[in-house]
C-alpha cells in the first residue's frame, strides 16, 4: 500500500508540474500573436482605422494583457508552491524601492483623482532583498488598494522595528470585515461578492505576495476597519538568518550538517523521524529542508505529500538525500530539476554550494 501510495504521489506531482508548464506555453504564444497583431492594426500599419474600430481594437488589446496578467499569476505560483522560484537577494536601499514603486503608480491614481504618497521614518538600513519581487509585492498591494479606494488615495509607508523593516500599503477605502481578514492570503479567494466585484482575477495575488514575503524571511498581514480603509504590512529581516530543517534519523549525519552550516551562520534545527519533520515544518517554517529519503516511520516521498498538501509550508525547497542511489533515482520519474538531490557521502563544499544555490545566496 505504501509503495502504491508512493508511486500515485510522483505520477501526481509529475502530471502537475507538466499541466502548468504546457497550459503557460499553450496560452502565452497565441497571446503573443494576438497582442502584436492588434497593436500593428492600432498604430495603422495595416490600414486606417476608424474611431470605433479604435475602440474595439482598444478593449481587445486590455483583455490580453489581463489574460496575460492571469496567466503570469498562475505560474508565478506554480515556481513559488514548489520552490522553484529563485531570490535574487541583495542589499538594497528601501528609498529607492519605494520611489520606483510610486513612480510607476502615479500616473493611474492621478487620472482617477486618488493622491499616492510616502512616509519613510528616519534613517532606513540597507535591506537583503530580491529588488523585483519586492516589486512586485508593493505594486500587487498598490493594485488591490486602489480597486476598493473610490476617494482620497493611498500611502506607502516604512519603518524600522528592532530587527525588522515594516513596509505599508494603506489606503482610504472600503475596508474589510473582520470576519474576512482572515482568508485574505488563501489561494483562489476574492472577498467581493461575484455579482458586485469590479475586477476579475484569479484570486492568488495575496497568496503570490505572502509567498515572496515569507520566502524573504518575513511576514505579511492586513489591518482594517469597514468603510474606513485598509493597511496591508509585510516585515523583511534586517539581517537575515537562514533557518535550515534537516530530518534524518541518522545522529551522526545531524552532527555533521548541523556543525556545518552553523558555523557558516545558519540556524539549523533536527528531526529525527518523518512525523517529527512534517510538525517541526509546520510550526518553524524553515527556509529549506533537507531530507533523507528514507526514515523509519515513513519515507521521503510520504514527507514531500504531507508538506505539499499544506499551503503554509508547500514553498519551501527540499534537498533530497541518500546514501542508496535508487532512492534517488525514483525522483527522476518527477519532472526533471523538481527536487535537486545529493548522494551520501559527499564534499562540503559541494554541498554547501548547492544550500546557497537553493537560497539564492551570493
Amino acid at each position: 500500500e505504501r509503495k502504491s501510495a508512493e508511486n500515485a504521489l510522483i505520477e501526481n506531482i509529475r502530471l502537475k508540474t507538466n499541466f502548468t508548464a504546457m497550459v503557460s506555453h499553450e496560452l502565452r504564444t497565441p497571446l503573443t500573436a494576438i497582442k502584436e497583431g492588434i497593436s500593428i492594426v492600432l498604430d495603422g500599419s495595416a490600414g486606417p482605422v476608424n474611431n470605433e474600430q479604435k475602440d474595439f481594437l482598444d478593449t481587445a488589446f486590455r483583455n490580453v494583457e489581463r489574460l496575460t496578467r492571469l496567466i503570469n499569476d498562475v505560474l508565478d505560483f506554480s515556481k513559488l508552491k514548489s520552490g522553484k522560484m529563485a531570490m535574487r537577494l541583495r542589499e538594497e536601499d528601501i528609498y529607492l524601492i519605494a520611489g520606483e514603486v510610486v513612480k510607476a503608480n502615479e500616473p493611474l491614481l492621478s487620472s482617477r483623482g486618488l493622491y499616492l504618497k510616502t512616509d519613510i521614518a528616519g534613517e532606513m538600513p540597507r535591506v537583503r532583498l530580491d529588488r523585483d519581487r519586492i516589486i512586485q509585492v508593493l505594486t500587487n498591494l498598490m493594485s488591490n488598494a486602489s480597486k476598493f479606494t473610490e476617494k482620497g488615495g493611498i500611502t506607502l509607508t516604512a519603518r524600522r522595528e528592532g530587527d525588522e523593516v515594516i513596509m505599508s500599503v494603506e489606503d482610504t477605502g472600503q475596508g474589510i470585515k473582520k470576519d474576512d481578514i482572515s482568508k485574505l492570503f488563501s489561494e483562489f479567494r476574492q472577498l467581493e461578492d461575484a455579482k458586485t466585484r469590479k475586477a476579475g482575477g484569479t484570486g492568488l495575488g495575496l497568496a503570490i505576495c505572502k509567498q515572496i514575503i515569507e520566502r524573504h524571511g518575513g511576514r505579511i498581514w492586513a489591518e482594517s476597519e469597514e468603510g474606513k480603509g485598509s493597511a496591508f504590512r509585510f516585515s523583511l529581516p534586517v539581517e537575515r538568518k537562514f533557518k535550515v530543517l534537516v530530518i534524518d534519523d541518522d545522529a551522526a549525519f545531524q552532527d555533521f550538517t548541523g556543525k556545518l552550516l552553523s558555523d557558516r551562520g545558519f540556524v539549523v534545527h533536527k528531526a529525527f523521524t518523518g512525523a517529527e519533520g512534517v510538525e517541526t515544518a509546520k510550526g518553524l517554517k524553515p527556509d529549506l529542508i533537507v531530507l533523507d529519503m528514507r526514515l523509519p516511520d515513513m519515507n521521503g516521498y510520504e514527507v514531500v505529500g504531507r508538506l505539499q498538501s499544506d499551503e503554509d509550508v508547500s514553498g519551501i525547497p527540499v534537498l533530497a538525500v541518500s546514501g542508496y542511489e535508487d532512492e534517488l533515482r525514483k525522483l527522476d520519474k518527477f519532472k526533471a530539476g523538481t527536487f535537486p538531490r545529493m548522494i551520501k557521502p559527499f564534499n562540503n563544499e559541494e554541498f554547501l554550494k548547492k544550500i546557497k544555490s537553493l537560497l539564492s545566496i551570493e
